[in-house]
């Protein structure tokens, strides 16, 4: 089994282009991914997982437009 790392990314330039929700979005994705940085694309995932207490408020559209601010930011 390996050793999750977490780093502190608080003087990350790319993370610090991140809107409040991106960075948001992001910092609940680090929790979820696996030891290799993967976990699921699909956005009905994504809510279930990063969001379950705010099932009825995350939009499939907020998950989408905040994986591409990640994405962009590099």
């Amino acid at each position: 089994m390996g050793t999750r790392l977490l780093r502190d990314w608080t003087d990350s330039e790319p993370v610090n282009k991140l809107s409040v929700h991106a960075e948001r979005f992001f910092t609940r994705l680090i929790m979820k991914v696996d030891d290799h940085g993967c976990f699921y694309a699909d956005t009905r995932l994504l809510k279930a997982n990063l969001y379950p207490l705010l099932l009825d408020t995350i939009r499939e559209a907020d998950l989408l437009r905040w994986m591409a601010e990640c994405q962009k930011a590099g």
